[in-house]
């Protein structure tokens, strides 16, 4: 047996403190931007299965670790020190085992790939401290496998045993195939379960440990299928369909574990965008429509893993649960909560012991925790130490027409110590469209946005047409406007907000990351007149260069993920001419305002070269321009030294180009 090893993975240590020495985070003297960007301080909060254990990532002063606490005795169990990795995800596989996730950037050792974002698990037992790394021991074959995993990991009680099921990729006559894995946490012992077929995308165990559901997908035919086995069964296609870009999702199981739950389009009517279908595990029958609404997320139940209930997120999560006790008890929790925005972050097997995030006036950005047991709610700690609601911009939904007559939804936030009421004049704007451009922002703590609004600049988040969270006609108003209606949604929300007499239409600057870094430059080109100035972070110069290299990273042209662009772009196909029209780097000539590029050298999403590229041709024209690397830094800004290097970098460059009102309120030394 060989295992193909994952050479960039960080290896986790245990170390002996207190979790009172964690507390530390920035010394008295941080400037104010340090304490908006640099990593939460607090994140990944979650409640053991049986309730009596808290486990959260925390920031120490030697780094990030982390930490399980006792919550009968407040005292901490253990604490497992992170160093460097990029922590992706933190989950309880039982009462005494941590799962933890991370990612590493680089190449995959005996395996022909890309370079590319690698992810690993490791196993912590919170009591003998003991850890090991997830598929890294022998799976009692001669399979040939990887020692990475797909997903997050599938916790699943068999018999009384603790096993958790990983996607993981295995090698078939030297291909590597999505291939399903047992591990025992109390002994480690791996075994595989079933590897899949070359076009095999996912896997799902139900409850019973027994019961597998595996996904298809061809890209190139646009066929998409799920196999069923059941216990003691071989494989049965079950259903397939042909979708060339938006195939179902297995979005999880009925409460009776009769039937799976089907996120998928309206065979009979595809401008209804996707509704809920449910599928027998038996029988031939297709899918029937069971909800005729798409949420954009569903909650499963922490013990059964059926579905319970939806999520509408738009710009605030709303939870709906199918369930009418399980509602008016979660309503019971908002109302008390009062104008705080509060979301689901965990809880415990039984629901009675919830955690939640919370973003709001009283709480600024913090975590807290309801027992529904004893009726009492207990204050967890600040997500980014230092800063309480004082320190945080007002932020406030708003809407507005674009030129077709189209809303768009967006979240204005205001300089730190400017009042909504009476309304300001006069303020300097940045325009900071999200990434995607298929996602949306919500009204919580959003570290771009604070650090603009802590320097004194208002900042206006456009939910542009392409944006998802606000239903498919939204998101369908997209499709072929990238450069286009997509751009012109932003400066529409700049001329309504200077029409309002909120902003001042002459110091306006825009900035962005991924597709926002693409609208950023594409406001220089197409938007000039606008804009100041322009931040491009991670952000695409050339669709076009791009389209290709994702062809080449999928194996060819006729992918979904092509397809995908092409929607969004107009484009028919890789060598389209018309993406030259949306090109920023092909209208140098058009941008008479000074560009910052900021890119990450480790950046797997965005080829690097679409920053180099732009940074070039406009210095060729004797453009104002610079470009930032971020060494190590991949297209998420992960790491805290290359974030706080990415804002700084920032807004140095937006308050010389785009100078702000001197700040209402500095964030106070703590």
């Amino acid at each position: 047996m060989r295992k193909r090893h994952v050479t960039v993975g960080l290896g986790l240590s245990l170390v002996g403190v207190l979790i009172g020495a964690l507390a530390a985070i920035a010394p008295a003297s941080a400037a104010p931007l340090e304490l908006y960007s640099h990593l939460p301080s607090l994140e990944e909060v979650r409640i053991s299965p049986d309730g009596t254990r808290l486990a959260l990532v925390r920031q120490a002063s030697f780094g990030r670790v982390a930490a399980v606490i006792d919550l009968t005795t407040q005292k901490p169990v253990s604490v497992l020190k992170l160093n460097t990795a990029k922590q992706r995800d933190l989950q309880w596989g039982d009462n005494n085992h941590l799962l933890v996730t991370y990612s590493s950037t680089g190449y995959a050792y005996g395996v022909e790939s890309s370079k590319q974002e690698w992810f690993q698990t490791i196993s912590f037992d919170v009591l003998t401290k003991h850890q090991s790394m997830l598929l890294d021991g022998e799976a009692g074959s001669e399979a040939d496998y990887m020692n990475v995993t797909d997903g997050a990991p599938m916790v699943r009680t068999v018999n009384g045993k603790s096993l958790v099921f990983v996607v993981g990729t295995s090698f078939v006559e030297q291909q590597g195939v999505r291939t399903l894995f047992q591990v025992d946490l109390n002994n480690g012992r791996t075994k595989v379960v079933q590897q899949g077929s070359p076009n095999t995308i996912g896997w799902r165990v139900l409850s019973d440990g027994k019961t597998l559901i595996r996904t298809d997908y061809d890209d190139k035919s646009g066929v998409w299928s799920v196999w069923i086995k059941l216990p003691d069964h071989t494989f049965q296609k079950r259903y397939s369909v042909k979708e060339l870009i938006d195939y179902p999702e297995i979005e999880g199981v009925d409460e009776a574990a009769h039937e799976l739950i089907l996120s998928m389009g309206d065979q009979h009517d595809k401008q209804s965008g996707a509704s809920l279908y449910r599928l027998s595990m038996t029988g031939t029958d297709a899918p029937v429509l069971w909800r005729d609404h798409r949420f954009d997320s569903l909650i499963s139940d922490p013990a059964s893993h059926s579905v319970i209930g939806g999520s509408d997120d738009g710009m605030t999560e709303n939870l709906q649960f199918f369930s009418p006790h399980d509602q008016a008890q979660w309503q019971v929790i908002v109302k008390a909560y009062g104008e705080e925005k509060i979301q689901l972050e965990s809880w415990s097997a039984d629901r009675r012991i919830i955690i939640v995030q919370l973003d709001g006036p009283q709480s600024g950005a913090a975590f807290g925790m309801i027992n529904l047991n004893t009726g009492k709610a207990d204050w967890i700690g600040d997500r980014y130490d230092g800063l309480g609601p004082d320190d945080l911009g007002v932020v406030r939904q708003i809407a507005y027409k674009a030129a077709d007559g189209l809303e768009i939804p967006a979240l204005l936030t205001l300089p730190v110590g400017v009042k909504a009421d009476p309304p300001p004049k006069n303020l300097p704007l940045i325009v900071l469209p999200h990434g995607g451009p298929a996602a949306h922002d919500k009204e919580e703590f959003d570290y771009f946005a604070q650090s603009l609004a802590s320097q004194g600049y208002a900042v206006l988040q456009p939910q542009f047409r392409g944006s998802t969270g606000f239903g498919v006609d939204l998101w369908q108003a997209g499709f072929g406007q990238w450069g286009k209606k997509m751009q012109t949604d932003l400066s529409d929300g700049v001329r309504y907000l200077a029409k309002l007499g909120l902003i001042d239409p002459k110091r306006v600057a825009i900035m962005g990351g991924s597709y926002g870094g693409y609208a950023a430059l594409a406001g220089a080109a197409f938007d000039g007149p606008v804009y100041r100035c322009a931040v491009s972070i991670a952000g695409i110069s050339d669709p076009q260069r791009m389209v290709k290299w994702e062809a080449e990273q999928m194996g060819g042209a006729d992918t979904s993920t092509v397809r995908y662009w092409d929607r969004f772009m107009g484009a028919t196909k890789p060598s389209d001419p018309s993406f030259s029209e949306i090109a920023p780097i092909k209208h140098i000539d058009a941008i008479h305002i000074p560009i910052l590029l900021i890119h990450g050298k480790d950046d797997t999403v965005v080829d690097f070269s679409q920053s180099q590229k732009m940074y070039e041709a406009l210095k060729a024209a004797g453009k104002p321009v610079d470009l930032v690397t971020l060494k190590a830094e991949d297209h998420w800004l992960s790491r805290d030294a290359t974030r706080l290097q990415a804002l700084q970098s920032a807004v140095t460059f937006l308050q010389t180009c785009n100078p702000p009102d001197p700040p209402v309120h500095q964030a106070a030394s703590h």
